[in-house]
């Protein structure tokens, strides 16, 4: 049938490329057992990769500069997870004021995140009003929690907010305690995702709203303007 014809074409098409592009597939495959390696020797690394499901994860080089992205594919299209994501377009990116540095580690970190969500069926955007993380609040957690990741690495303080640039730790406690919407998602994802709960535990990371999320709810707008307008309830 045709999607048998499909398949022997992508394979021949494979081994075509397999040997015309042999050296910048190996160091393609060796600069991603590196950051994975990297992630995987902290704990919230280690924990977010034993936590991917029984779904296949492809981690695939992106077609061209741009945000790294994951999906699920349906049978038709090959199935699994797949990760674009290119290290190079990472390693030096703007953090902060006169401030370079790599995001390479934090952005896999959070592609990973999608991934294990997906692989968990727990993968469910909900709207958020803040544009900082394109009003979804898959981004939200993935970033809030490669945010734990970058502060356990202790390589720099300047923490992401995806779109809305970066900021210190202080700095992004207030940023979150200004929105009573963030502090209801934390709260969510507390009690729904287990990578969030673990992440609670862990003393180390100096970032960790998971950790401090009583600290962020009493100082929230959420504690001096009670509201019922929660996103996260469930309907």
């Amino acid at each position: 049938n045709d999607r048998k014809i499909d398949a022997v074409i992508q394979w021949q098409v494979m081994d075509d490329l397999e040997g015309k592009y042999k050296r910048e597939i190996v160091a393609y495959q060796n600069a991603i057992t590196k950051v994975l390696t990297t992630i995987s020797r902290t704990s919230i690394g280690k924990q977010l990769l034993s936590m991917i499901g029984g779904q296949k994860v492809y981690i695939i080089p992106q077609e061209s500069d741009g945000p790294a992205r994951t999906g699920l594919y349906s049978d038709e299209q090959g199935g699994g997870i797949r990760i674009s994501f290119s290290p190079e377009y990472f390693s030096r990116v703007y953090i902060g004021p006169s401030s370079v540095g790599s995001a390479v580690e934090d952005t896999l970190f959070h592609e990973l995140v999608h991934a294990m969500r997906y692989s968990n069926n727990r993968y469910f955007p909900r709207n958020l009003s803040s544009p900082d993380f394109n009003h979804n609040s898959e981004e939200f957690i993935a970033e809030q929690l490669a945010n734990v990741y970058h502060s356990s690495r202790g390589t720099s303080d300047f923490l992401s907010k995806y779109y809305g640039g970066y900021a210190r730790k202080k700095q992004m406690y207030e940023y979150l305690e200004e929105s009573a919407e963030l502090v209801y998602a934390i709260r969510f994802y507390l009690q729904s995702e287990p990578l969030a709960k673990f992440a609670a535990m862990l003393q180390q990371p100096a970032y960790n709203p998971f950790r401090d999320y009583k600290e962020l709810e009493d100082k929230s707008y959420l504690r001096m303007f009670p509201s019922d307008d929660d996103p996260f309830k469930k309907p």
